[in-house]
């Protein structure tokens, strides 16, 4: 029997950053298995210092750093806080039901915004394991290096 095997991506995601700029990052989940991936999709962010998540879980549309207007799925993903022990901020996860057949992709778009000094920072995400019947593991991981300047 085989089985989804997903795919993380960013799409022409900002690497630079103007001091207390905010711009999204449009993050992208890929099907690229053989079989329809049915269940629960878990992604997850880590936090940077300084820098901040906002999601706004009605956007339909996002614009890249190269202009183009591209659609997201915002209303069909939801957005929680993750924290370890009572109070200690561990990152965002992000969770949608939505089902993925064989070379489908959906997206949605988080808007990140920069601190008010200049720094670099890697912003990393990752599918959970086992989300949606993934068993590739190898793929579940992306960063992108980001920059205030």
């Amino acid at each position: 029997m085989s089985a989804s095997n997903l795919l993380l991506s960013f799409y022409d995601a900002p690497q630079s950053f103007a001091m207390n700029s905010c711009l999204d990052v449009i993050v992208q989940l890929s099907n690229i298995g053989a079989s329809t991936a049915t269940g629960t999709n878990y992604v997850f962010f880590n936090l940077m210092n300084g820098w901040t998540y906002n999601w706004n879980p009605s956007q339909t549309t996002s614009t890249t750093i190269f202009s183009e207007v591209v659609l997201v799925n915002n209303s069909q993903w939801t957005f929680q806080p993750i924290t370890l022990g009572q109070s200690y901020l561990a990152g965002y996860q992000f969770s949608t039901n939505e089902t993925l057949s064989p070379a489908e992709t959906i997206s949605f778009a988080l808007q990140v915004c920069a601190p008010n000094s200049e720094t670099s920072r890697t912003m990393r995400s990752a599918i959970l394991k086992n989300s949606q019947g993934d068993n590739t593991f190898n793929n579940n991981v992306t960063s992108l290096l980001i920059v205030s300047e």
